[in-house]
């Protein structure tokens, strides 16, 4: 058995480029489209989950159904995991739209990222956990009534993150809340920074939801197949079957990233 299929990422091309992506892709051989709804849908405050339906159900029958979603909290300021009471409060309300926009996409794993988000200042680990599975137990139901999924992601020290910085954590933290609609997110170019051993992944793919073939800092992924070898292999005997996506940011010949990243990633994810 194998994963699910081999998405990409919409961060890997300009926004003014849509139209013409989404032929590459289809192309090159993609089967799936990961979203950053700010992105797709335009502003947070005016999206509309007719339009989210319309767009997912358009993607769908070009071939690349929406099979996830990233980017979650860019553009929402104040909106934190630790911080005030009103940070909080913004952070529930903002995510439980995203539930909702991940449900008119057919109820599709949300990436949780944003290093920024997520500083829990002064707090001691213990605390810091127990106060994020609090607010995540809260949270999960939301996004399991759409049949979606949180996806919390571990992020590396390199990239300014302070809380949950290697996988393991990320799996002890959904693995304490144990609750439908939160998941974890295995992030391979996390796991290259780190260093993180490949049989990792057998304890964590029992709650993993989502997986982004990433290469540190989102560089184009295809000269990088042997460094995920390991971690594909791993991950699949771990008995993972969900998808895929090629997580990488456009760079200026993003046409030729996309073309070479997906035979290279096919190689070794599928």
């Amino acid at each position: 058995m194998s994963v699910a299929g081999l998405a990409i990422s919409s961060i890997a091309w300009p926004a003014e480029e849509d139209a013409a992506a989404l032929d590459l892709i289809a192309e090159a051989g993609f089967t799936g489209i990961e979203l950053a709804p700010g992105k797709a849908f335009g502003p947070w405050d005016a999206i509309e989950l007719a339009n989210v339906r319309a767009t997912a159900a358009s993607l769908a029958a070009r071939g690349l159904p929406v099979v996830a979603l990233q980017a979650i909290l860019f553009g929402v300021p104040g909106a934190k995991l630790f911080g005030t009471a009103d940070e909080q409060a913004a952070l529930a309300r903002h995510l439980r739209l995203v539930a909702r926009i991940a449900g008119a996409c057919g109820g599709v794993p949300c990436v949780f990222g944003a290093p920024a988000a997520r500083d829990p200042g002064d707090l001691s680990e213990d605390d810091a956990i127990s106060h994020a599975a609090s607010v995540f137990a809260g949270l999960a139901p939301d996004f399991a009534a759409e049949g979606a999924s949180l996806a919390f992601e571990a992020n590396p020290r390199e990239y300014g993150c302070r809380f949950v910085t290697h996988t393991d954590k990320a799996v002890a933290l959904v693995r304490r809340v144990d609750a439908g609609g939160l998941g974890v997110q295995i992030d391979a170019g996390t796991m290259m920074i780190n260093n993180e051993p490949p049989g990792w992944l057998a304890g964590a793919a029992q709650y993993a939801v989502h997986c982004h073939a990433s290469v540190p800092h989102l560089v184009p992924v295809a000269p990088y197949g042997a460094a995920h070898a390991p971690l594909a292999k791993a991950l699949r005997a771990a008995g993972y079957r969900g998808w895929v996506s090629v997580e990488m940011r456009a760079v200026p010949d993003w046409r030729a990233a996309v073309r070479a990243a997906a035979p290279a990633m096919r190689a070794v994810w599928l």
